[in-house]
């Protein structure tokens, strides 16, 4: 019975240490690009509320600056191929021969930089002084932070969680 009972309060308390507390933030963007949150997050509910009196086009990004666009740097990459090697060569008897041979070969290769435009978690339009709520399930997980952009003026509250990585 003693087994039985602490398997239970181990369970207990794993599961306890497995729920999410969730964080209310609320504030507002104008008409241009403003971090939220600059960390591993992800969100659970976000009210938009236009302030600007016209319909106004959200955006809401995973980055973890004040920007929409994420820049890739210039790297080196590797592709490996089979192909054939051709060996000749002349013996002792003035015969020539030769042997083909099927070899692995492996070529590098840069590849450029590329500026594109940041991943998008979430896109609306907010009608003229309306308000839109989404609330997705499960949660949508940003890897940077979160990045809003608004056409106008929109208010924000926003329900998030920290991601452990």
């Amino acid at each position: 019975m003693n087994k039985l009972i602490s398997f239970f309060a181990g369970l207990l308390l794993v599961a306890s240490l497995h729920a999410q507390s969730y964080i209310w933030k609320s504030g507002s963007a104008t008409s241009s690009a403003a971090t939220l949150l600059s960390t591993t997050v992800g969100f659970k509910y976000i009210q938009l509320t236009d302030t600007s009196g016209s319909a106004n086009l959200v955006t809401i990004y995973d980055n973890s600056t004040a920007s929409t666009n994420v820049v890739s740097a210039a790297y080196t990459a590797a592709v490996t191929y089979t192909t054939n090697v051709v060996e000749s060569f002349t013996n002792l008897a003035g015969v020539t021969q030769s042997f083909t041979n099927n070899v692995l070969h492996t070529q590098t290769y840069t590849v450029a930089a590329a500026t594109n435009e940041a991943r998008v978690l979430y896109r609306v339009t907010v009608p003229a002084s309306g308000t839109v709520t989404f609330s997705p399930s499960p949660g949508v997980n940003a890897t940077l932070g979160l990045t809003v952009k608004a056409a106008g003026n929109v208010n924000y509250t926003l329900q998030y969680y920290t991601l452990p990585f």
